[in-house]
């Protein structure tokens, strides 16, 4: 399991099961080189 299976909001419980849907639901960030997953999805980001 990676990273980007799995990413689940803590504010709605949406949920991305791949790398695509975590692009396109949550939003990938670089910190120093170092790929993360958004913790909240974009809507609850809004």
């Amino acid at each position: 399991m990676s990273k980007f299976d799995n990413a689940k909001c803590p504010k709605c419980d949406k949920v991305a099961n791949n790398r695509t849907e975590v692009e396109t639901l949550f939003g990938i960030r670089n910190n120093s080189g170092y790929e993360m997953v958004q913790s909240w999805c974009k809507e609850c980001r809004g």
